[in-house]
C-alpha cells in the first residue's frame, strides 16, 4: 500500500502544536487589560499575534479530513473511542496513585467515559466521522455546481448566523454542524479547484494565512484598548471568525504544495489526537493552565516565548511517546473490530432499493 504523502501530516502536526499555544497562552493568562495595553503595548499585542496565529489550528485539522475524504470503518471509530478511554483511565489511574488532582471528582469520573465538556472536539470530531458516508454519497453523486451551491449555502448561512451566536446549534465553530461545513469546503477545493490551487505558490498562500492572522491581532489589540464590547472581542476569537476561516484554508493549501515522504512525519501524526487528549484531560488540563500562568507571571520578552515553546514541545513529545503504549494495546483489539466491520453493512457503498 503506498504511504500517505508527508506534506499534510506535517500540516497535522502543526496544527495541534498550534493548540498548545492556544491553550498555554491567553487560554491560560486571560485576555489582556486596557491598562495592559496603555503600559506594554508590543507585549499585548504579541500576545494577541500568536492567539490569532494559532487560532486557525481546529479549522485546519477538519479541513485536511476534508481534503482525504474520511473512509469510514468500524475499526477506526471503535479505535476513536479507545484511544479516549485509554488516556481517560491511563491519567486517572496515574492521578489515584500518585495522588494528584481530584480523581474521584464526579467530572473527572465522567471523562472516562467522556462526558466532559473539555474533550467537546473529539465527539465533534466522532459526530462528523459518523455522518461521513453520507456526506461522501452527496459529494460523489452530487455534480461540481450542485456541491458549490450547497457548500455556499451551508457556509454563508454559518457565517451570518453561526458566527454571531443568531444560530447557537454552531456554537460559533465549536461543533459538528460547523465541522460539516469545513469538510464540504475541503472537498469541493480538492475535486474542483485543483486547476486554480496549482498555480497557486505557496508563498502566496503563506502571505495569506499571515495577512489574516495580522488583521485579525490588530482589532484584537484595538477592541481591548478601546474597552468595545466584550462581544465585538468575542467575534474575533471563535473558529467561525471569517479571518481564522480564511487563514485555515490558506494554511491548507500552502502544504498542499508541499510534496515530500517521512516516515517519522506520518507516524508521529497518527499520535496528534494523543496530544490533545493528555494536556485537556479534565485532571490533566488545569496543571497546563498554572504551568502558562507560571511562565507568564515569572518571565517576559523572548525568554518567555522560548520557555513557552520548550514546555509546549516537551509536552506534545510526552503524549506521542504514551501514544505508542495505546497503539501497542490497540492491535490485538483493531483484528477483531475489523472482523466486526465485515460482517456490519458497508456504510461506504451505499446500496440502491
Amino acid at each position: 500500500m503506498k504511504e500517505r504523502q508527508s506534506n499534510m501530516e506535517l500540516l497535522r502536526i502543526l496544527a495541534m502544536l498550534m493548540i498548545l499555544v492556544l491553550h498555554i497562552n491567553i487560554g491560560a493568562t486571560g485576555r489582556p487589560s486596557v491598562e495592559q495595553c496603555a503600559m506594554e503595548p508590543l507585549n499585548t499585542w504579541m500576545r494577541y499575534f500568536f492567539q490569532c496565529l494559532a487560532e486557525p489550528a481546529v479549522n485546519i485539522f477538519v479541513l485536511i479530513s476534508g481534503w482525504f475524504g474520511i473512509r469510514f470503518r468500524v475499526s477506526r471509530l471503535a479505535g476513536l473511542f479507545f484511544q479516549c478511554i485509554f488516556f481517560a483511565l491511563l491519567i486517572w489511574l496515574a492521578a489515584c496513585i500518585f495522588g494528584f488532582g481530584e480523581p474521584m471528582a464526579i467530572k473527572n469520573l465522567a471523562s472516562l467515559g467522556l462526558f466532559t465538556m473539555n474533550i467537546w472536539f473529539v465527539k465533534s470530531y466522532i459526530i462528523l466521522y459518523i455522518l461521513s458516508p453520507l456526506l461522501n454519497a452527496f459529494i460523489d453523486r452530487a455534480g461540481k455546481g450542485q456541491l458549490a451551491l450547497a457548500t455556499s449555502l451551508f457556509m454563508g448561512f454559518a457565517l451570518v448566523y453561526g458566527w454571531t451566536d443568531a444560530a447557537p446549534e454552531f456554537v460559533r465553530g465549536n461543533s459538528a454542524l460547523s465541522f460539516v461545513g469545513l469538510y464540504l469546503v475541503a472537498r469541493y477545493i480538492r475535486l474542483y479547484m485543483s486547476a486554480w490551487v496549482e498555480r497557486l505558490s505557496a508563498w502566496i498562500c503563506l502571505a495569506v494565512f499571515l495577512l489574516a492572522t495580522t488583521a485579525n491581532s490588530l482589532l484584537s489589540y484595538v477592541v481591548t484598548a478601546y474597552s468595545v464590547s466584550d462581544e465585538v472581542d468575542n467575534l474575533l476569537h471563535v473558529y467561525l471568525n471569517p479571518f481564522n476561516l480564511v487563514a485555515a484554508v490558506a494554511m491548507l493549501l500552502c502544504f498542499s504544495k508541499l510534496k515530500f515522504q517521512s516516515r517519522f512525519i506520518n507516524g508521529v501524526a497518527v499520535s496528534c489526537l494523543a496530544v490533545f487528549l493528555f494536556h485537556k484531560n479534565s485532571i490533566l488540563g488545569p496543571f497546563y493552565g498554572s504551568a502558562g500562568w507560571y511562565l507568564f507571571t515569572h518571565f517576559s520578552g523572548p525568554v518567555y516565548v522560548l520557555l513557552c515553546l520548550a514546555f509546549i514541545v516537551l509536552v506534545f513529545a510526552a503524549s506521542v511517546l504514551i501514544d505508542r503504549v495505546r497503539i501497542a494495546c490497540w492491535k490485538p483489539l483493531e483484528k477483531w473490530f475489523i472482523q466486526l466491520g465485515r460482517r456490519l453493512p458497508d456504510l461506504t457503498n451505499l446500496e440502491t432499493r
